[in-house]
């Protein structure tokens, strides 16, 4: 007969366990590995939800495509029949516009879905440890980075010591930084532009310092102790899946043997901090 574990003893997000789960769930269990675990299910029915997203965001950037290439061949042949007018032209104009501002709406939704998602699966895949020079290691992930920023012409300010080496996981620290930063322009600069992203890398007694941080709209005090639970968002409507800080902090706890903590309030930007060892153990 299997051992049962009286529900009295289990925590909240266990409620309903199997069995096999709940073991899962004892006094010495309480980490967020054992919650990421009970949660798989959750994690799998939000996957399917949102491949669903990224199926409907493709479905519409590809009719816009069809459209837009229907529209231009008509202009084309009105150009070819000198047929064309200033009202004619006004309106291929804004037809365009239209797509284009669709197109890239709906293909920078779906990517950003299947972007978090791919995280996910690949974080237990880059092993490639080597010391790094932080400074130049920064600049060129910001190559890369630029590119999300450049929609709402937000900009990058870099503050590093030429000289600051760390031996650690590159690829894994990609994805923090990466992950901070997709947050901070999804979330801090919404419907905002001209937003500023600060990353900032010091000496921190035995260790380094790496900080991003954001002139946005900062986090309401009720939501800061959630952040980075797993699939916690306030813009689900909007496509968020609530992994990207949880991302960050298993990464940096877990794989990067550092530490991670976040500070904001509404109106006021936010900070993500980061203390990595200087060489992993």
């Amino acid at each position: 007969m299997n051992a049962q574990i009286p529900p009295s003893s289990l925590p909240p997000e266990a409620a309903g366990a199997t069995p096999v789960m709940a073991q899962f769930f004892d006094a010495k269990s309480r980490q967020p590995d054992a919650l990421v675990f009970f949660r798989m299910g959750d994690f799998y029915e939000l996957f399917f939800e949102d491949a669903q997203k990224a199926a409907a965001a493709l479905g519409i950037a590809l009719t816009t495509a069809t459209q837009v290439q229907s529209d231009s061949a008509a202009f084309e042949r009105l150009v070819g029949e000198n047929q064309l007018s200033r009202s004619r032209l006004t309106q291929y104009a804004g037809r365009m516009r239209e797509g284009a501002q669709l197109l890239t709406s709906n293909l920078m939704r779906a990517a950003d879905l299947l972007y978090s998602f791919k995280q996910v699966a690949a974080d237990q895949a880059i092993e490639d440890r080597r010391a790094l020079n932080l400074a130049d290691w920064i600049d060129e992930l910001l190559k890369s980075l630029r590119a999300l920023a450049r929609p709402g012409r937000h900009v990058f300010v870099v503050e590093c010591p030429p000289d600051l080496v760390v031996d650690t996981l590159p690829g894994i620290l990609a994805q923090v930084v990466s992950n901070a930063v997709k947050n901070a322009i999804e979330h801090g600069f919404q419907e905002r532009e001209g937003g500023r992203i600060t990353i900032t890398g010091i000496r921190s007694g035995d260790g380094i310092g790496l900080s991003i941080a954001d002139d946005g709209r900062g986090i309401d005090g009720a939501d800061l102790g959630r952040v980075f639970d797993p699939f916690f968002t306030t813009a689900r409507a909007r496509g968020g899946t609530g992994l990207g800080l949880h991302i960050v902090h298993n990464l940096v706890v877990n794989r990067l043997q550092g530490r991670v903590e976040l500070q904001s309030s509404a109106g006021a930007g936010t900070v993500l901090r980061l203390w990595l060892p200087e060489r992993l153990a």
